[in-house]
């Protein structure tokens, strides 16, 4: 993946993950990306159920040592359709924000995914308080 474009906006980083759409179950994917935002693996995480699926930040930041990332975007879709976040959702982007900080590792965003769009934390900073 190391050979593709720079992202640079949550619509570039959602064409990454278009198979989330349509799901009836909720996933987690993590892009993992160099220092120059480029795409090093997008990974599916993990699979869970109708209304959430775990999100696990030592497995999540074990990755992105061993792929020697510089930069997170983490995604998930809520099979509702409806990409506002939760307070769950919210709860547990601040914690791996702070766990990744601690590793120089930069959280540049969490996109939530719902029927044909989705949400972006960080163009959506006054809605993801």
């Amino acid at each position: 993946m190391g050979t593709l474009a720079a992202i640079t906006s949550a619509k570039d980083a959602v064409l990454s993950v278009n198979s989330l759409y349509g799901l009836d179950h909720e996933e987690l994917w993590v892009l993992f990306l160099n220092s120059k935002n480029k795409p090093l693996e997008c990974k599916r995480m993990t699979s869970g159920g109708w209304t959430s699926t775990v999100i696990d930040n030592r497995q999540i930041l074990r990755e992105a040592l061993m792929l020697r990332s510089s930069g997170l975007i983490l995604f998930h879709n809520h099979p509702s359709g409806d990409p506002t976040p939760g307070i769950e959702d919210i709860k547990q982007t601040e914690k791996l924000k702070d766990a990744s900080d601690l590793l120089d590792i930069t959280l540049i965003d969490h996109i939530i995914v719902g029927d044909q769009s989705y949400l972006s934390f960080a163009e959506n900073k006054e809605t993801c308080k």
